[in-house]
């Protein structure tokens, strides 16, 4: 069976379990606090003769005044039985994806989409083909629901894990090849056209961002944040499931406060459901919703992971790609001492002692305490570069779900130029199993030739205003010679530079070339003498 009731009514009669067991079993709607007029944050409890399985934060509910009025007649044990009539109207959406992992994570798919049917959730009943009425209340209940980003995408995209065989196919079910984003002050038309499938390479889950100081990169970054924050932004939250900004530069004018949130958002923020993580990789701070402004670190970012892991809200497992991306492109493993002193080899083996340990004590496990990379059993000491960039790559991977979208400015600042291409190698290892997408907001060359022209966007802002140019290049940037793209792109011009203006003057001193090589001929190198005969020429 299946009640709703409020909150307190259900955690006054379900205190811990008596010797004879709960008198009333089924599964509880528990509504808690008013979002908005009619809608309410619920948590499920599906109560057995001995034992409840609780779920937080699981759903929203829109209430009609009729149920609510029945809801309060009785004080002493207000129950209300929910039957497939659906006399009172009562939908519900997810508050997140989450919701579905975990249901199915603990019980299986088909159970899950049957509980859900129940509930009359949106989007297990569009699956289904499932009835709804088609009146002024509903309509409105529907607009309502699916009014916040993470409530929209479940109902469109992350549905479809629970109609899905295996991961591996929900993946392939939900992954974006393009993306179309409303940018102002812009010269397209106000769309910024992402491509994320090449039709050679196949999936390039990276496009970038390119251009001088100052043409609009990061500025356009801030504005497709602000456009998804403010909630109801349709065209962006049925494809993008959460947006994740590592700012990787000094400073920035990125949102990271509750009162920057506040003021882009067309409703409270909600301490129920994280869009939005920012993180400072320079800095060490990271900000969302739910935990405010904090300071990280390598080590509290694999402690977060745990957490996920343990509470099954991802369809894939953080820990095992971040130790398969360091085992398999820096030759090292992660060891350490777990909270309870006991010694890991692996995150695997620390993800096994913090699951045995919760297995027997729900309220805590034991995270890494003390955590070191090794090679050949001696600890390693990685460089600035490898260390700054498995930083971000661990910032990713704590709070990445199925579909997000990833800015990251400035990339490749502390990177070596031969380490890039690599890096870039690992960005997308990481993004393909998580199927997400990324945009790097970058000035490097070495960045750019990792990328098919289609996945590049250049801009340019020529007067120094808002109006911003942006396009993709004609040339080839896919492994493009680095001298030709930074003509293309920056306008690189050789009379700019020293080298040029000095080697100019060099060549005023003399009138033909024969002049030149009998005077410095046996004192500069072939390649300079060549350099000063052709600015001769000029003169």
């Amino acid at each position: 069976m299946f009640y709703i009731t409020y909150y307190l009514d259900f955690h006054d009669n379900c205190t811990p379990p008596p010797t004879v067991g709960y008198e009333i079993t089924g599964k509880f709607l528990i509504v808690k606090e008013e979002q908005e007029q009619g809608m309410y944050f619920c948590d499920l409890a599906i109560v057995t003769k001995y034992n409840i399985d609780y779920y937080n934060n699981f759903t929203r509910v829109f209430l009609n005044k009729d149920i609510l009025a029945k809801l309060k007649e009785n004080n002493s044990q207000s129950i209300i039985k929910i039957t497939s009539k659906n006399e009172f109207s009562i939908l519900t959406q997810v508050i997140s994806d989450e919701s579905y992992y975990k249901l199915a994570a603990n019980y299986n798919k088909p159970y899950a989409k049957r509980l859900l049917s129940q509930l009359f959730d949106l989007g297990v009943m569009r699956k289904k083909g499932l009835y709804t009425k088609d009146d002024d209340s509903t309509n409105r209940a529907k607009i309502t629901l699916l009014s916040h980003n993470r409530s929209r995408y479940a109902y469109t995209k992350g549905v479809d894990f629970l109609f899905s065989r295996n991961n591996k196919d929900y993946i392939k079910s939900t992954s974006l090849n393009e993306l179309l984003i409303n940018l102002p002050e812009t010269n397209k038309d106000n769309k910024l056209e992402l491509k994320f499938f090449h039709n050679i390479i196949g999936r390039m889950p990276i496009n970038i961002f390119i251009g001088k100081n100052g043409a609009g990169k990061s500025y356009s970054i801030e504005q497709i944040i602000k456009c998804y924050l403010k909630d109801g932004n349709q065209d962006l939250s049925e494809s993008i499931n959460k947006i994740i900004m590592i700012s990787n530069t000094v400073k920035d004018n990125y949102p990271a406060t509750n009162r920057a949130l506040h003021s882009l958002r067309n409703r409270r923020s909600e301490p129920h459901t994280d869009d939005y993580e920012y993180f400072s990789t320079l800095r060490g701070k990271k900000y969302s919703v739910s935990d405010g402004f904090e300071s990280f670190d390598f080590k509290t970012l694999i402690n977060d992971m745990i957490k996920r892991e343990i509470f099954e809200e991802i369809p894939f497992n953080a820990l095992k790609i971040l130790e398969n991306i360091i085992k398999d492109n820096i030759n090292c493993s992660i060891m350490g001492l777990n909270d309870n002193n006991s010694s890991f080899k692996s995150l695997d083996e620390l993800l096994s002692l913090a699951k045995y340990h919760y297995e027997f004590n729900d309220s805590s496990w034991p995270g890494a305490s003390t955590i070191f990379l090794s090679r050949d059993s001696k600890k390693l000491k990685l460089s600035s570069g490898q260390d700054n960039f498995i930083l971000i790559i661990s910032c990713i991977l704590t709070s990445i779900q199925n579909n997000s979208l990833i800015f990251i400015d400035e990339l490749e600042n502390f990177l070596h130029p031969n380490f890039i291409s690599q890096a870039m190698k690992i960005l997308t290892q990481c993004l393909l199993e998580t199927n997400s997408i990324c945009i790097i907001a970058t000035h490097s060359l070495h960045i750019a030739r990792e990328i098919p022209k289609d996945g590049v966007t250049i801009f340019e802002n020529p007067f120094n205003s808002n109006d911003i140019v942006i396009y993709n290049p004609e040339i080839e940037s896919y492994s493009c010679n680095l001298q030709l793209m930074s003509n293309y792109i920056f306008n690189t011009k050789e009379e700019s530079s020293i080298f040029d203006s000095t080697l100019r003057n060099i060549a005023k001193k003399y009138n033909n070339k024969k002049d030149l090589i009998n005077d410095l001929g046996h004192k500069a190198s072939h390649e300079i003498i060549l350099s000063i005969a052709d600015r001769i020429n000029e003169n």
